[in-house]
Parts: structure tokens; sequence; C-alpha cells
């Protein structure tokens, strides 16, 4: 296993920790998460074969803003 999928791992089990989390919210909203997860992974190969093939543009540094549970930045 890379880095990279321990971190994702471990950002997914913290996440489920959290009262609200991104999970529950998805399944009360009727999400179906096995066929996000279907359109996650073919996605996922398009962009290899992408990279693989003609290379992908350079990554774009970007910064988001939290917002505390009251909306507040």
């Amino acid at each position: 296993m890379t880095v990279l999928e321990e971190e994702i791992e471990n950002h997914g089990k913290e996440e489920e920790k959290q009262h609200r989390n991104m999970f529950r919210q998805a399944r009360a909203a009727d999400v179906d998460l096995h066929a996000l997860s279907e359109r996650i992974l073919a996605r996922r190969e398009e962009l290899k074969t992408l990279a693989e093939t003609k290379g992908l543009p350079p990554a774009q540094t970007t910064t988001m803003e939290t917002c505390r549970p009251d909306g507040r930045i």
C-alpha cells in the first residue's frame, strides 16, 4: 500500500467517526454509493490512461477555506 493510499484510508476512517460525516449524509440523501464508486473507479482509469499517453497538465495549488459549524469562516 502506498503512502497516499494509507492517507486516504485513514481520512475515510476519521470521516466515519464524525457525527455528520459525508457517508452518513450520502446515505441520508439516498446516494447510490455503489454506482458512485463505479464512476470514480472508471474516471480514475481514464486519468491513468491519459497520464500515461498524453500526460496531464501540471497540478495547480488551490486553497480551501473551511467553515465553522455555524457557517462562519
